[in-house]
């Protein structure tokens, strides 16, 4: 490898260690919320178990159970399912990005998006308005972890360069053997050009909006192009998946 690559490489890998820890607050209050809603759902349900079994929950002759246990138990279980799942997707995107090795896996892009999202969503939700255009995209043998690290690095790089609010579009698509991320956001003409993250990790080409992300042979290859448009500035993280 080039010396610069080597030097990005060991950028890329400092960095990449550093993010979750960053986020780790975050993403304890992204688990904590759902998990109390489980925890006091739960609670409720014990109460009308106690009921069922001390008959208490009968209200005529007929020995029909109350009609607020009828009603209440179905948004209870939605509820509890909907927050098991919130959990389960920050977990499986935390699986992918701390993984012990990098390796091929079949995924869909889509979904892996949706996952690094779900681990830095703390960072968006309150200031940013995140909308999601995604093609539909068979799925692709790709090195989930380091597409998950470099997307992870791409997102905090936009938070950082609008720093407390703003406005992001997600497009995904698939064109020949390459998938590609596009992340369109709102930035102002003075923010444009700013990559405080990733230019740690990408090797500009000749090209004035263009980036290479050289890894370790036999590595995955991924490009970062940027252009301004309209609404601010695009970057798209391209996947060469032959």
């Amino acid at each position: 490898m080039k010396q610069e690559a080597v030097s990005k490489k060991k950028e890329y890998d400092i960095l990449a260690n550093s993010l979750l820890p960053r986020l780790m607050p975050g993403i304890i209050h992204e688990i904590n919320n759902p998990l109390g809603v489980i925890l006091n759902n739960n609670e409720t349900l014990k109460g009308y178990a106690k009921e069922i079994v001390n008959g208490t929950d009968k209200k005529n002759k007929n020995n029909e159970t109350s009609d607020h246990i009828k009603e209440d138990l179905p948004v209870i279980l939605e509820e509890i399912e909907e927050s098991a799942l919130k959990i389960s997707a920050i977990i499986r995107g935390l699986q992918i990005l701390t993984a012990a090795e990098e390796e091929q896996r079949t995924v869909s892009i889509n979904d892996l998006v949706d996952r690094v999202l779900d681990v830095c969503w703390n960072e968006f939700k309150y200031n940013f308005k995140v909308i999601k255009k995604y093609s539909v995209i068979s799925k692709t043998r790709i090195n989930t972890k380091e597409t998950g690290l470099i997307l992870l690095i791409l997102f905090i790089d936009v938070v950082d360069v609008l720093k407390n609010s703003g406005e992001i579009e997600i497009y995904t698509g698939q064109k020949n053997n390459k998938l590609f991320v596009t992340i369109e956001d709102n930035r102002e003409r003075k923010q444009q050009g700013k990559h405080p993250l990733f230019d740690k990790i990408a090797c500009q080409t000749k090209k004035e909006n263009e980036w290479n992300i050289e890894r370790e042979k036999n590595k995955q290859k991924t490009r970062l192009l940027t252009a301004k448009t309209k609404k601010g500035q695009k970057t798209t993280l391209e996947i060469f998946t032959q």
